[in-house]
């Protein structure tokens, strides 16, 4: 009797222990996706999903969530346990602190396995993340007993900003002309029309005029409020009925160009409306610069003629630029006709300091880096002084391969170059740069004989004179780049 009664309580343990094996196996609450992104102003949706249930009733789930950027519109079954009723609105919502309570429950069926619970939709009002997580959590079988069951970490809502935006961010234009900005946006939904507000400098600019940039369908544009005198213009534009999401341009406008130097249009008060009229929360750019009468870089001399084992002196040349700090220049050339040897501060800006940022003579780059410790020039004068040796013959070029101008406010200068390249010869009369000085070179010359640089047949490859075995151009074409270009004709290099 004792045996048996043994053997009983060994088969109750083993059952209780089975009991408790699918017990830890307990179900799970997760809220799906893991992490998403929307914009703004739009909606987030998640799904409360159980894992692993058997004979699921009802639930009542607890939401919490951050009420500074979430707010709770809705929530609907997901169709998970047959038949269920699912209050609306909910039991308990309290959008100021971010909690949401969720019930529903089957008066007649349960359901077994793995499904979505509830939807669960937000309203997005603020940027950055937003966490969801699982506050209290209940569910119920069949007999209205607690099912013992775990619940996941939450999710994440990354939200998404719209930005408002001043395009291009550089552009130079000459004196008297137009500068062209766009005023583009990014991330909008619902973009129905906005009312932005731009300021300039009116001693360097002037408010032309403005165009729908195509953005919104069929938008009207308004010139709500222009002052040339202060430098301000607000511009309306909205669609009767019409918007639009995503990214694009609101509009275009026009400056006049009426000054020199460097301009800045920067963003004063800006409104963006929804189709439903409510404001869309938005950040936007900083400014753009318009450089009037752009300063203009150049390499020279233009061409030169420099015997194998002689050096190539190379002039970087800066024109017309304003207030003018620092630059960093980089310059290509072939490395089996050339090889970069030093250089030297030009003077143009006062007390300035130049460094050789980054030297590859196997790849044939150079970048040299100047900037004056708190000085700067203004005009045109020389930024700094190269020189090359030569190691073969044949015709070659140095060229500009990234040029980065800085005005005293460490502001970006736009700029254009005059001559990208500089050509380097080592045979005096080898215009086309095919290593001989034969017919066609005889021609090249005769067209460009007796000229200067004002004139139309101008060609500063001819002009050829020389000292010292280099050519030192001298403005003109004359007898003296005859007889230079005499003395080797017919040769090779």
């Amino acid at each position: 009797m004792k045996k048996k009664y043994l053997i009983l309580t060994i088969l109750v343990f083993i059952l209780a222990m089975i009991n408790l094996t699918v017990t830890a196996e307990a179900s799970n609450l997760e809220l799906t996706p893991a992490t998403q992104s929307v914009n703004s102003g739009s909606q987030a949706t998640i799904n409360i999903i159980v894992e692993d249930i058997t004979d699921l009733r009802g639930a009542s789930i607890t939401l919490n969530f951050d009420a500074t950027k979430l707010q709770y519109a809705s929530s609907a079954d997901g169709g998970f346990i047959p038949g269920a009723f699912h209050p609306t609105p909910p039991a308990t919502l309290d959008n100021v602190n971010g909690i949401v309570v969720l019930d529903i429950a089957s008066l007649s069926t349960s359901a077994n396995g793995t499904g979505t619970i509830l939807t669960v939709t937000f309203d997005t009002i603020g940027q950055g993340d937003a966490n969801i997580t699982f506050g209290e959590t209940i569910l119920r079988d069949s007999t209205n007993t607690e099912i013992i069951h775990t619940a996941g970490s939450g999710c994440v809502i990354t939200i998404d900003i719209a930005r408002l935006q001043l395009n291009p961010g550089l552009q130079g234009v000459d004196q008297g002309s137009q500068a062209t900005l766009n005023v583009d946006v990014e991330d909008a939904v619902n973009l129905m029309g906005g009312s932005i507000t731009l300021s300039f400098d009116p001693a360097q600019l002037q408010y032309a005029s403005s165009s729908d940039g195509g953005f919104i369908p069929s938008a009207t544009l308004l010139e709500q409020e222009i002052d040339n005198t202060n430098g301000s213009v607000t511009l309306d534009i909205a669609g009767f009925g019409t918007y639009n999401s995503g990214n694009g341009t609101i509009m275009n406008v026009n400056f006049t160009a009426i000054g020199t130097g460097n301009a800045l249009v920067t963003f004063g008060s800006t409104i963006l409306r929804d189709k439903d009229n409510n404001e869309i929360v938005h950040d936007k750019g900083d400014w753009i610069i318009v450089t009037i009468d752009p300063p203009v870089l150049n390499l020279s001399p233009a061409t030169q003629t420099v015997p194998n084992g002689s050096q190539a002196t190379l002039n970087v040349n800066i024109e017309d630029v304003v207030n003018l700090m620092g630059g960093s220049i980089t310059l290509s050339f072939d490395p089996a006709q050339l090889q970069y040897a030093s250089s030297s501060d030009g003077g143009f800006i006062p007390s300035a300091t130049l460094l050789e940022q980054e030297i590859d003579n196997t790849n044939g780059s150079v970048t040299l880096d100047i900037a004056g410790l708190g000085t700067y020039n203004s005009g045109n004068g020389t930024l700094f002084t190269m020189l090359f040796d030569r190691i073969d013959t044949a015709t070659t070029q140095v060229c500009f391969n990234g040029t980065i101008l800085r005005d005293k406010d460490n502001i970006s200068i736009y700029h254009t170059h005059g001559n990208v390249c500089s050509t380097i010869n080592s045979l005096p009369g080898d215009f086309n740069g095919d290593g001989q000085v034969q017919f066609e070179d005889l021609m090249i010359f005769a067209l460009a004989y007796g000229s200067t640089p004002e004139d139309g047949n101008w060609n500063p490859v001819c002009d050829i004179a020389s000292a010292g075995g280099v050519l030192t151009p001298d403005g003109v074409i004359n007898f003296e780049d005859l007889m230079i270009f005499a003395l080797h004709y017919g040769e090779t290099s």
